[in-house]
């Protein structure tokens, strides 16, 4: 088995010979897949993400959605992982991470997100998930008694990958079809 390095490595060289028209199509599908989901469609409190080039991508799924629930996107403050609504007049770059967060309140009420969507390098069919190595997730996850969806292009299931004791499993993982 590869290690994590190597996995992301692997997988990276794969997204950059992904081309732009499989990445949208994909991401159609893995949203097609989620709305279809008896747990998305009871969930009025969800937490999703604003994706990055290289991620399958949020951006209409989220423009579609936020006005009929309420979507919550994940934001580092003082290295801390937490969420906070998403309005799109709201998102800013974070300073040094580059990624898009919104700005305002921290929403407090973690009970009441029932569902979370969760981008990442590569996942399993154990349900396993490997991140990009910054531990974002596994310390957010663990708060929150959500349904966890793990979301990745069709190339991003592999047949196991490494697994710590601080990772958290998926409930189910829903890849594009090619």
């Amino acid at each position: 088995m590869l290690n994590k390095e190597e996995i992301r490595q692997h997988i990276l060289g794969k997204k950059k010979n992904f081309p732009e028209a499989l990445r949208r199509s994909q991401s159609a599908s893995v949203w097609q897949q989620v709305e279809e989901m008896e747990i998305f469609q009871q969930s009025d409190v969800i937490l999703a993400y604003w994706s990055m080039p290289d991620e399958v991508f949020t951006h209409d799924f989220i423009q579609r959605w936020y006005c009929r629930k309420h979507v919550l996107l994940p934001v580092i403050e003082n290295g801390t992982p937490t969420v906070k609504s998403y309005h799109p007049d709201t998102l800013r770059q974070h300073a040094t991470l580059k990624f898009y967060e919104p700005q305002g309140e921290v929403y407090s009420r973690l009970s009441h997100i029932r569902l979370a969507i969760v981008p990442g390098i590569a996942f399993d069919r154990e349900r396993h998930r490997m991140g990009r190595g910054k531990g974002f997730y596994d310390r957010l996850l663990p708060s929150l008694q959500a349904y966890r969806i793990g979301v990745g292009f069709d190339f991003q299931l592999l047949d196991a990958i490494p697994v710590e004791s601080h990772d958290v499993p998926m409930d189910t993982i829903v890849v594009g079809n090619p």
